[in-house]
């Protein structure tokens, strides 16, 4: 069935639709997220947490222009919320560190 059809406004975005834009656009989207993150490492995973998020939702998308617009923009916001996790963490684990040196100084 025509990927451009089962997209249509008219209907939610089925699974197999989702199937297909997932083969077809795979390498393309972990590509953009290994750009974003900066890194290869958690890329695949941003990838695939995206689309399980989508397709836990009923979203109705016009063409599959719309479907990858929203994708870019969720693989986006992900990767950034993992840099931000990431800060974080370093932030801690440099805190932690030095309290625990200084502990071990007095």
């Amino acid at each position: 069935m025509n990927t451009q059809l089962m997209i249509a406004g008219y209907c939610p975005v089925g699974n197999y639709s989702f199937e297909i834009i997932y083969k077809k656009y795979h390498t393309f989207f972990v590509h953009y997220a290994e750009k974003t993150m900066g890194e290869e490492l958690y890329a695949e995973d941003v990838v695939q947490d995206v689309f399980i998020n989508l397709l836990q939702q009923t979203n109705y998308f016009v063409s599959e222009g719309a479907v990858l617009k929203y994708i870019y923009k969720a693989l986006y916001n992900r990767c950034i919320d993992l840099i931000r996790h990431k800060q974080i963490e370093q932030h801690y684990e440099e805190v932690s560190g030095n309290d625990f040196i200084s502990a071990l100084n007095r």
